[in-house]
């Protein structure tokens, strides 16, 4: 019994520090907010003074630095693709908008000088009195005379 408490506390304890580390928002590294290539390449560059000769530490800031440059550069190209799209978004919505627009005026225009049917559609009223009967109707009519024939 006492084991199957010493592993249940064991477990919480062990599923308690996850979940305070995960939820931590410090970085890893300690450092206080740096970026991890810049830390990179300040690491590199106290080894360099210590250590002017040696070059694997310069190869390696030979390359943090392209590195920083490539990822410059692509964060650059992203930024300027975000902005062109939210450029185009924003045209498309203005066209709509002109669009939208410009049918409301056509039907208000329509409106005020009595161009609808009676659904409120664009066309041509009938002349008043004068009523034209449905397709069925018509199709009454016509079996009808069929019928008066025979």
């Amino acid at each position: 019994m006492i084991k199957h408490l010493f592993a249940i506390s064991l477990s919480a304890m062990l599923i308690g520090a996850g979940a305070v580390n995960a939820a931590d928002p410090a970085p890893a590294g300690g450092g206080a907010g740096k970026a991890p290539l810049d830390q990179a390449i300040e690491s590199v560059e106290k080894n360099l003074d210590k250590n002017p000769d040696n070059s694997g530490l310069q190869n390696a800031r030979e390359r943090l630095e392209a590195n920083q440059e490539r990822k410059e550069a692509k964060d650059a190209a992203k930024d300027a693709r975000k902005k062109a799209h939210r450029e185009a978004k924003e045209k498309k919505r203005m066209e709509k908008e002109k669009r939208k627009a410009a049918r409301k005026e056509e039907k208000d225009r329509r409106k005020e000088s009595g161009d609808m049917d009676a659904d409120g559609k664009a066309g041509t009223t009938p002349a008043a009195g004068a009523s034209q009967p449905s397709a069925t109707d018509q199709a009454i009519d016509i079996l009808k005379d069929q019928i008066n024939k025979k």
